[in-house]
């Protein structure tokens, strides 16, 4: 009976446990409402505002005065500056909000060293001052102090942006062709180096698109030409605004490269000197504003002519392509590239007075524009077996031809002639694929 007793109690035991257990696991917390944002500043009147100083430790100090409805900054440079972004920081900065932190001072908020300091200023009067301490991880913001021994928490967005502020006000743009007609315009982009060893880079505009015409004439891939050399060559932007006129020291006595673009009819020219910890200092040779500028938002200066000619021996963009000749073994078939009338945007291709639909060609279309490059050649080799040279006609639209022949130089290895120029090798397999395809559409399919 007693031991009936003692299992009787340890099984309530566990039952009483496997309650507790489930009640703690299951249990809802009880919510706890976050302390709502609320107006930093605690001056009657903002419009009585007529300045504002930024600084701080990790800050760019800035000023911004107002006289009447016009913001100025303390910027005796000739700089072009931002009156939109002026506005924008200033009203920002009058209508700070943050929550209030159930916390006292501490000298870990690092209120005596802050990130940011706000004053806000009537005339020469202080009317409030904000204090921006440390970042807080566990709260998700900075520590400030603005409203008597009241802690704050400010938000990690609005203190990085009131920041940066300052080069944010500047006009940055070294030139920036964006539009349609700026591309019409843009004949070409040159890239001397200064080093002697080094290959001066040049790309044209044709009839269809920009070509590749230094160190040699090649057609690049559309997209390994935009992404690798033009978008970044189109649009510079310094980073940093350094000074409004030119020193010894910024290297532009002779610069590492020089850029030059032919701009309807006329020349460009943007000088790169010398090279820091935080970039490279760059500015246009007509004019005196200097700035640094990131190296990877230049990398395109150092990209090599066979990395903007892409992956492929040749390559057009299906949208700049009419039709195409293949002849082979003494034949040649000839394919007519139209728009599907459903869809702008792709195609049909038309073959023997027939029409196939895009993903009966596509494949095809992508062999012949897809043989992938392998080496570098310094000249042509000899030709083992003329009966095997594959010869490839591209009309463009432009009214334009290209001409790709593929001459076999070993049982692995064909050379690619494009308009005349052989500068890349391509491996038989990519030229049985071409063929193996042909003859599927010989064979009607």
């Amino acid at each position: 009976m007693r031991h009936a007793n003692r299992r009787l109690i340890i099984l309530l035991l566990l039952v009483l446990g496997c309650a507790l257990v489930w009640y703690f696991l299951m249990r809802k917390p009880v919510p706890t409402e976050e302390p709502k944002a609320e107006a930093l500043l605690a001056i009657g009147d903002p419009s009585s505002v007529t300045g504002i100083s930024v600084g701080g430790k990790e800050t760019e100090a800035y000023t911004i005065t107002k006289n009447g409805d016009l913001l100025m900054l303390d910027e005796p440079a000739a700089i072009a500056l931002s009156e939109p972004y002026l506005n924008v920081i200033w009203e920002d900065l009058l209508s700070l909000e943050a929550a209030p932190v159930d916390a006292a001072v501490s000298d870990e908020m690092e209120f005596s060293d802050p990130v940011l300091t706000i004053s806000y200023l009537a005339d020469d009067e202080e009317l409030q001052e904000v204090r921006v301490g440390r970042y807080t991880s566990v709260r998700g913001g900075y520590y400030a102090l603005g409203r008597g021994e009241t802690v704050w928490l400010l938000g990690q967005e609005i203190v990085e942006k009131l920041q940066g502020a300052r080069q944010e006000f500047y006009i940055r743009n070294l030139l920036d062709f964006s539009s349609e007609q700026d591309f019409e315009r843009l004949q070409s982009i040159t890239v001397t180096p200064a080093d002697p060893d080094a290959v001066t880079i040049r790309v044209e505009k044709d009839a269809t698109f920009y070509h590749l015409s230094l160190p040699y004439m090649y057609i690049c891939e559309y997209k390994a030409l935009k992404v690798g050399f033009l978008d970044p060559a189109a649009h510079l932007k310094g980073t940093r605004y350094v000074a409004d006129s030119v020193l010894p020291e910024y290297g532009f006595e002779e610069p590492r490269y020089t850029v030059t673009y032919e701009y309807d009819g006329e020349e460009i020219q943007v000088l790169f000197g010398a090279k820091t910890e935080e970039g490279t200092y760059v500015r246009r040779s007509d004019k005196e504003e200097v700035f640094l500028i990131r190296d990877e938002d230049i990398a395109f200066l150092e990209t090599p002519a066979a990395e903007l000619i892409g992956s492929s021996v040749y390559s057009r963009y299906i949208n700049f392509v009419d039709r195409f000749r293949i002849r082979y073994h003494g034949e040649e078939d000839e394919f007519d590239l139209e728009n599907a009338p459903d869809y702008s945007d792709k195609w049909n291709l038309v073959y023997n007075g027939k029409t196939y639909q895009y993903e009966q060609f596509i494949a095809f279309f992508n062999a012949v524009m897809g043989a992938e490059k392998t080496r570098e050649l310094e000249k042509e080799e000899t030709e083992t077996d003329p009966d095997e040279e594959l010869t490839i006609e591209v009309v463009l639209k432009s009214g334009e031809t290209d001409t790709v022949i593929l001459k076999p130089i070993s049982v692995r290895e064909y050379e690619a002639v494009v308009n005349g120029e052989c500068h890349f090798t391509t491996t038989a397999s990519e030229v049985e694929e071409i063929v193996k395809r042909l003859q599927e559409w010989r064979g009607s399919l």
